[in-house]
């Protein structure tokens, strides 16, 4: 059997409308067409049709809407394939106008559609904005910017290509080329196992050498100043290498005899309050 002419069949996804009867939608639809103009409405899984008997009919009923429930519906041609896309990190000072216009650029953006996703049980925005497209591009870009803005895009229809195959057919989370992320040490960067079971000397996240953390590396204290003094950097990192040679040489040993001990020519010692409950107080 050919394929059927479904030129005045239009319809509305029925997600969010549980229930739904067809009393309900035919008093909807009377308040834009009359009654006499529809053959047929019928309530499948995920869908309303409407069937109408002039296109005239039809194309008011996809430019004007109806409202269900307080919410209004938009009515689109069933021979023409939606697509539902998500558009994330998008600023919330965007408006919906300019998301539409931007989008526009990968199918006609179905009047309407756009919405913005809240927190459950809040009316707090989160950032998630949705909308639907006519007539799609076979394939929508991840990652696209709009302006100076870096947005990520999903779509069904496997329109978006898996970033570990490039096929369309999987979502990244789920692809089988997806690659394993090993366990890494964050104490010597080894993997295999973490830092709690690490048995080597750290190693400088900065550096890479062993021996030292990045807040005591030598390069990374460097580094951080040439670009926070400019010009004046190497005098700073001189006049700070100046005195740590000083502090070096004014260690000398003690008088004690035991040779593996050093002692400062001048030192202030302080004692807290819990090292005074534990040793007592100080004797000279």
């Amino acid at each position: 059997m050919g394929d059927i002419n479904r030129d005045l069949s239009i319809c509305f996804s029925t997600k969010y409308l549980y229930g739904l009867k067809h009393n309900r939608v035919l008093c909807a639809i009377e308040d834009v067409i009359s009654r006499e103009s529809i053959n047929s409405i019928q309530l499948t899984e995920k869908n309303c049709v409407v069937t109408v008997k002039e296109k005239n009919q039809r194309d008011r009923l996809i430019t004007v809407g109806i409202k269900i429930r307080d919410r209004s519906v938009n009515f689109v041609e069933i021979d023409k394939q939606l697509t539902n896309v998500t558009i994330k990190d998008l600023p919330y000072e965007l408006s919906d106008s300019f998301v539409t216009t931007q989008m526009s650029q990968f199918g006609q953006v179905v009047q309407g559609s756009i919405r913005r996703g809240v927190i459950k049980d809040t009316s707090i925005e989160n950032g998630t904005r949705y909308l639907q497209l006519k007539n799609c591009v076979p394939i929508l870009p991840n990652k696209i910017s709009f302006g100076k803005h870096e947005i990520r895009l999903f779509a069904d229809n496997n329109r978006t290509s898996c970033k570990f195959c490039n096929g369309t057919d999987d979502p990244s989370f789920k692809c089988r080329d997806k690659p394993q992320q090993l366990r890494k040490c964050y104490n010597c960067h080894q993997p295999g196992h973490i830092s709690k079971d690490c048995l080597e000397e750290v190693v400088c996240n900065d550096c890479l050498l062993a021996g030292h953390i990045k807040r005591d590396c030598e390069k990374y204290q460097d580094d951080k100043t040439r670009r926070e003094m400019g010009e004046y950097a190497d005098e700073i990192i001189e006049g700070r290498r100046g005195q740590s040679q000083s502090f070096d040489e004014s260690i000398t040993p003690c008088d004690t005899g035991i040779e593996d001990i050093l002692w400062a020519k001048s030192k202030t010692l302080m004692l807290g309050d819990q090292v005074l409950k534990q040793f007592g107080k100080f004797q000279p």
